[in-house]
């Protein structure tokens, strides 16, 4: 036990760890037949999905996406414009809801109680149901 930090410079290893982190994109977008589909962990900041192409977003935008369940919170079921759907985890909840066309399916799969719940990009239906 603990012979991984052995040697190790923990400070290296976090700043790699962070690197590896910021590459990763706030936002990705999955082609289906029936259009885009846009993924964003929390919430997306925008009521058009065209605003992250060539944007840069701002820190508030970043931590939106990230962190904000505001969205949901508010019940803000104005749909996304320029894209099919978009689908968010972050607020976990006992079961998968949608607002306009805005899907959330965090539903705590990584809880005792929970259960991780799928999303077919074909035909936004959840599974389990």
């Amino acid at each position: 036990m603990g012979q991984f930090s052995t040697g190790v410079d923990i400070d290296d290893v976090r700043e790699r760890i962070a690197a590896c982190l910021s590459a990763l994109p706030l936002a990705i977008e999955v082609e289906t037949p029936s259009g885009v589909v846009g993924m964003v962990h929390a919430d997306f900041p925008y009521d058009d999905w065209q605003a992250i192409h060539g944007a840069t977003f701002s820190p508030e935008d970043e931590d939106a996406c990230l962190w904000s369940v505001g969205r949901y919170r508010m019940q803000y079921s104005q749909p996304v414009r320029n894209v099919r759907a978009v689908v968010h985890g972050h607020m976990t909840l006992r079961k998968p809801a949608q607002l306009g066309n805005v899907y959330y399916i965090d539903t705590g799969g990584w809880q005792d109680a929970g259960r991780f719940t799928l999303l077919d990009l074909h035909t936004l239906k959840s599974w389990p149901r």
